[in-house]
This record gives structure tokens, sequence and C-alpha cells, in this order.
């Protein structure tokens, strides 16, 4: 809003009293009306809101506009990110990039942000391996059918990385096999975003043991139990068996 210039008249066909009152009045309305123009004059920040294209979510990003602070926008980039992805992310200011752009008539102060997987912290290694390994009363063969399967279900697909026999020398000797396969899928319909599902599995005594790992690309490998614990389920409902989970003394 345009701030309006105030003039103060006198007039001069004014009886002393009302002189006088008009005196006072004036030197009210001389104290009073700095502090209103200020306050009329002043523009609060629009708040924060999500500005992003579709092209800005097909590409993972967030852009957020408005907001008195940079804490304000990382609060509604998360809130957005977790909406679109899952609560396995988070918003990240990865580029630093702050600029200003006009939308609607307002001048907004505009933060960029990309939805990344948030680690999560104090796991040891062991902890990691256990949520990350199942036993299938299988053969490796079915096992990397189901595998593929999974990811073809999903738009995407698998590559094995080449098989290494040999014998272990335990009592009673016992053959085993090893093999590595690398899938890649869409992890969202809506997001142009992929996951990557590293599976190694060593198969003996009529078990097959899967250990995967599974990562976002440009983000962090994902190490909350219940994304590995809905995998595993799925495997298995798809070969009809279980999946068992591994003792201590297995994964050592």
């Amino acid at each position: 809003m345009k701030c309006q210039k105030f003039k103060i008249f006198h007039i001069a066909t004014l009886s002393s009293r009302e002189k006088i009152l008009n005196k006072i009045f004036n030197k009210i309305v001389i104290l009073i009306l700095p502090i209103t123009l200020i306050a009329a004059c002043s523009t609060t920040p629009p708040r924060a809101r999500d500005i992003s294209t579709t092209r800005n979510y097909l590409s993972n990003n967030v852009h957020i506009g408005g907001g008195e602070s940079k804490s304000e926008r990382k609060l509604l980039a998360d809130s957005v990110c977790k909406n679109k992805l899952g609560s396995l992310f988070r918003a990240q200011d990865t580029s630093g990039y702050i600029g200003e752009k006009k939308i609607d008539g307002d001048r907004l102060t505009v933060q960029f942000f990309t939805c990344n997987v948030v680690p999560q912290e104090n796991i040891t290694g062991l902890a990691l391996k256990a949520m990350q390994t199942r036993k299938f009363k299988t053969t490796p063969d079915v096992l990397v059918d189901s595998l593929r399967t999974f990811a073809q279900d999903r738009n995407g697909q698998c590559a094995s990385w080449g098989e290494h026999k040999f014998v272990e020398h335990t009592t009673p000797p016992r053959s085993t096999s090893k093999n590595e396969v690398d899938c890649v899928m869409p992890y969202s319909s809506t997001v142009l975003l992929f996951q990557r599902i590293i599976a190694s599995y060593v198969y003996a005594d009529g078990y097959t043991t899967l250990r995967v790992r599974i990562y976002i690309p440009r983000t962090s490998q994902i190490t909350e139990g219940a994304v590995y614990s809905e995998f595993f389920k799925r495997i298995a409902d798809q070969l009809f068996i279980d999946a068992i989970e591994l003792s201590p003394m297995e994964m050592r």
C-alpha cells in the first residue's frame, strides 16, 4: 500500500479554548502518527508455500517461496517430501540457492530443496545385516526368478554380476554357491526416482540365504527395518514360503 501524507490544519476562527484543545490534539497526533504510518507501511512476508512445478516434482526437487526464515521454509519442504515419497524422506538444502521470484504480485524469497533419504542413526553393522538378511527354503534359481518378477512387476529389471562357486571345508563338508543380482526399478509412480536393490545370496543345505541392500540413487542406503521387512514379505508371499530370520550365530 502507498503511504499517504497527512497535514494538520489550524482554523483561525476557533475560540481560545478550542485553540488550546486543538494544540493538544495536534501534539498527540504528531506523536502517534509516525507509529501509525510505520505500521501501515510495513509489510509482513507472505507465509511459506510450495511453488514447485510438475518438472520439479518429477526430478525430486521442491521449491519453497515466502516465509520469514530458512527454518520456516525447511519445515514446509520436509512436509512436502514426506507427502510425496513417504516418511523416510526429508528436505535437504543441497545447493544453498536462495533467490527471489514474483508470484501473484508478491515478491517471494525462494529456496531450493532436494528430497533425500535420512539415514538411521546409531545402527551397528550387525543390526543392519540382521534387518537385511533372510533365509528361504528354496533354490537360488527360484529365488532369483522371484527377484526378477518383483522388479518386472514394477517396470524394473535385474542383471547378474556373475557367479562364484566354492567349497567350504566344514564338518561335514558342504557345497555352496554365491551370486549377486542388481535390480533397478522406479521408487514411485509420480516421481522420477529409482531404487536400486543389490541382492547377494548363498545356498547351503537346502536353504538360500539372501542379503539385500536397498539404495535410492543420489541419496543414502535405506537403513529402516520396516522397508526390508516389507520387501522380504512380498518375496515370501510370491514364493508361498516363509522368510526366516537368521540367528546371531548364523550372521557371524
